[in-house]
């Protein structure tokens, strides 16, 4: 503390004291901190700004703690049915405290493990890890009975038909309206405890492993009213939301099958049974999965997998859907890879059963494969054939199903980004493969002659392209000429190439043509489309020609059997008759 006292005729203090001296003149007494002052202030501001922190972040913590809590106790009741504990909790309890325990069907089961099985969303169901105590324990007691006799505990497989009998359906209906009411917008959580529910009693039920088209058709099994109830369930769901859950059961069905340590001690057959209703009447789930079936690389796995696979892909009542699985997840393994003789052999089985499927050609379906994945496949089959890629393979002998138009567009229309593929590959280099091309595109034609409209518009783009197909139908026409397709569609084509052509040529010799053009092939296919008009007109004016010949021969045949039925048969013919003949 110090005491100065302010002088009123300090005037030559310099101006960075200035506010200094205003206190000296105010005459009181003013405190400097000292250098430990200064330092315990800066303190125990950092302190208090660091204990406002941390109370920020215990508040954040705690939020996030009891968000964590949330989810995981909604978790937890779905894997519940899986768990097999003594004092597990069912669906039905949680939901709806009026219905009866499920489990009172099957009150006479053997007890099942007690350890706790906790869930992988990637992985499937999987038992949590046991503590080094337990372990331990584990070790000496398997050590302390290694020279004892064994006994192998197993749970006893009932028939599916046994299964059926003894599943009480009632509360499986009563659940599928409690599940609306407690997760209305929760669906991956609604359908985890529809499967509790059935791999809770089908389980036990042996698991088909016939090959993918001799397997039991588990819903043929069940009356109408559970597939109606079921269906009725799943119409009003996205199918974003139900494929993820569809392919979590996918992988735990998987782990069974791979005999995973993480697996369930079930058969999966539940799981099978439902997977099987949501691929066969909300097919969309499947082409929606192509992106993930791909992934997993189905030609490496092992053929019981594969076959589990091939029998989910065969369930759609439209057969399109699974033939556009097969264009975009099989047709192209077969012919860009080799397979062994074990997997080669289910690949073209089912191939051979979705491709030779008569029901392909039935126009009263209304869903076909998508235009897109038609003109992809093929596009990626033109590509791969044109730069020698395709291996003396199994592919090949089913690449006729990319051009067979019955099967493709029952409709008999032709989508305009199909015909764009073959006509764009019409000028390709290899004989073989461009020849195919030209043949197709004739067959659309037929087909559909909306065609000429897409050759039109397309001609500026695709001249040499066009010129093949003119030059083509003109050498080969004794071979494809029928009534599906006519001189005049032709004749008229050529007309309106060569009026483009000459646009084109007039525009160059005045200098005016902006845009890049071969000149050669506007050149050739002028020679090529005159060729074509004076082909199909000579043909045109021989036949008015015919009719000009023709048309007085008529009337004079005419004339004289008028003058014989006058002359002669007058008596046989009425007055009036006569009056107007003759």
């Amino acid at each position: 503390m110090t005491k100065k006292k302010a002088s009123k005729n300090n005037n030559n203090n310099n101006n960075n004291s200035n506010d200094f001296d205003e206190e000296f003149d105010s005459g009181e007494w003013i405190n400097i901190p000292t250098k430990e002052q200064r330092q315990q202030e800066n303190n125990e501001k950092r302190l208090k700004k660091k204990e406002e922190l941390q109370k920020k972040r215990d508040v954040e913590l705690k939020e996030h703690q009891e968000k964590q809590k949330r989810i995981e106790q909604l978790f937890n009741e779905s894997s519940k049915a899986f768990s097999g504990g003594k004092n597990k909790s069912t669906p039905w309890g949680l939901l709806d405290e009026d219905v009866d325990d499920f489990e009172q069907s099957n009150q006479h089961a053997p007890k099942k493990s007690t350890k706790q099985q906790a869930v992988d969303p990637n992985k499937g169901f999987h038992y949590g890890a046991i503590n080094i105590e337990n372990k331990q324990k584990k070790k000496k007691l398997t050590n302390s009975n290694n020279n004892s006799p064994k006994i192998i505990s197993s749970t006893p497989k009932v028939s599916l038909e046994k299964a059926i009998e003894s599943f009480n359906f009632k509360n499986y209906y009563n659940l599928l309206d409690s599940l609306e009411k407690k997760y209305p917008s929760v669906t991956d959580l609604q359908i985890k405890y529809i499967a509790e529910c059935l791999e809770e009693h089908f389980g036990n039920v042996e698991s088909d492993t016939a090959i993918f088209d001799s397997r039991v058709d588990y819903l043929e099994k069940f009356d109408d009213k559970f597939k109606d109830e079921t269906k009725k369930f799943f119409k009003s769901k996205p199918i974003s939301n139900i494929l993820p859950t569809a392919l979590f059961l996918i992988h735990n069905i998987l782990s069974i099958l791979r005999k995973d340590k993480e697996a369930i001690n079930t058969t999966g057959v539940g799981l099978e049974i439902l997977l099987q209703l949501i691929f066969r009447y909300f097919p969309e789930t499947l082409l929606n999965g192509v992106s993930s079936f791909k992934s997993m690389n189905i030609q490496s796995l092992k053929p019981n997998v594969i076959s589990l696979f091939f029998w989910f892909f065969i369930q759609p009542i439209n057969p399109h859907i699974s033939l556009s699985i097969w264009l975009q997840l099989i047709f192209p393994v077969l012919y860009k890879n080799k397979l062994n003789d074990q997997v080669l052999s289910l690949f073209s089985k089912f191939s051979d059963l979705v491709v030779n499927n008569e029901k392909l050609t039935n126009s009263s379906n209304k869903d076909f494969v998508d235009s897109n994945v038609i003109s992809n496949t093929l596009q990626d089959y033109i590509l791969t054939e044109s730069l020698s890629k395709i291996p003396s393979g199994d592919g090949v002998k089913y690449s006729h199903i990319l051009y067979d138009l019955d099967k493709l567009f029952p409709s008999h229309k032709i989508p305009s980004d199909y015909f764009y593929v073959l006509l764009v590959n019409a000028a390709l280099p290899i004989e073989q493969t461009r020849t195919n091309i030209l043949f197709n595109i004739i067959n659309c034609i037929k087909m559909d002659k909306n065609c000429i409209n897409y050759l039109k518009n397309g001609y500026k783009d695709n001249i040499a392209q066009v010129n093949n197909i003119l030059l083509y139908t003109l050498l080969k026409w004794s071979h494809i000429s029928d009534s599906k397709i006519s001189k005049e569609s032709i004749y008229n084509l050529a007309i309106y190439c060569k009026e483009y052509n000459e646009q084109v040529l007039g525009k160059l010799n005045q200098g005016k043509l902006k845009t890049k053009v071969n000149i050669k092939e506007v050149e050739m296919a002028n020679i090529t489309c005159n060729s074509v008009i004076k082909s199909f007109k000579s043909n045109k004016v021989l036949k008015y020609t015919i009719y000009f010949i023709l048309l007085p021969i008529l009337a004079g045949a005419g004339y004289l059997a008028r003058q014989v039925v006058c002359e002669e048969y007058t008596s046989h013919l009425g007055q009036k008759a006569v009056e107007y003949l003759c």
